[in-house]
């Protein structure tokens, strides 16, 4: 067991193959649908994973005219229970930074329109995505009498929030978005959407659950080696007692 957990946990599963059956009454046989699957474990947040290969599998794999390809360019992510956590931990996290930057750009608002001229502006510094969002929010909520507009100037995005205009003055307040405030994340995806992220790492995860769930048999060739790969990749860290694996393993824990 130590032996075959040592391997499960310094290499990935880039292929899975499963073959569904149904049983069919007319014919009293069964109906077999194969899927094949190709994966490889992405980066997510703080999440990135380190991936080993062995030369004598490659050129096996190599041999049999593999598609590696189709591993590093189409293949399906995945996590287990424990990395799953970390990443929404991870956005808590962040949900709580963003608010508090939020707020020290709202003050900031706040006081410069207490002693604001007519035509005068205040540029709160570049905001990523996601803040402006928040901002936007708590902006409405503190001053009802701004509306927002978006406003398209080259590469730059800029937020103008405008006030009602009165017999006496009209201000500006103006939320640059740029380079300076955003990270690759935010500029590829817009404001970041840490459940869709998080989703769409689970990946070949979530087939996993769904057969776990269905508590249908599996049946395969030298299973239990199969069965360590699935526990450690999909569901949890195998553990390092025996007994307690092995009693995991027979889904007891899943």
């Amino acid at each position: 067991y130590k032996r075959v957990r040592g391997n499960v946990q310094a290499f990935t599963l880039i292929q899975i193959g499963l073959s569904a059956f149904v049983y069919d009454r007319d014919s009293n046989s069964f109906l077999a649908r194969s899927y094949n699957f190709y994966l490889f474990p992405r980066q997510c947040g703080s999440h990135d994973p380190r991936t080993m290969f062995q030369s004598s599998s490659v050129t096996f794999l190599q041999r049999l005219d593999f598609d590696f390809n189709k591993v590093i360019f189409e293949g399906i992510s995945f996590l287990n229970l424990e990395q799953e956590e970390s990443l929404r931990k991870q956005k808590f996290r962040r949900l709580v930074q963003d608010i508090s930057e939020v707020k020290k750009r709202l003050q900031r608002v706040i006081t410069w329109l207490s002693n604001a001229e007519a035509g005068s502006t205040v540029d709160v510094g570049p905001l990523d995505n996601a803040c402006h969002e928040i901002f936007k929010q708590e902006v409405k909520k503190k001053i009802p009498d701004l509306v927002d507009s978006e406003i398209v100037g080259g590469r730059q995005t800029v937020t103008c929030l405008k006030a009602a205009k009165t017999a006496l003055m009209t201000i500006d307040v103006f939320v640059s978005r740029g380079d300076n405030g955003e990270n690759e994340e935010d500029s590829e995806t817009g404001a970041v959407d840490w459940n869709e992220l998080i989703d769409e790492a689970l990946g070949f995860t979530k087939v996993f659950r769904h057969l776990c769930k269905s508590k249908k048999p599996v049946v395969g060739h030298n299973l239990l080696h199969d069965l360590m790969f699935f526990f450690e990749k999909f569901h949890r860290p195998l553990p390092g007692n025996t007994s307690t694996s092995l009693r995991a393993i027979r889904f007891s824990d899943f």
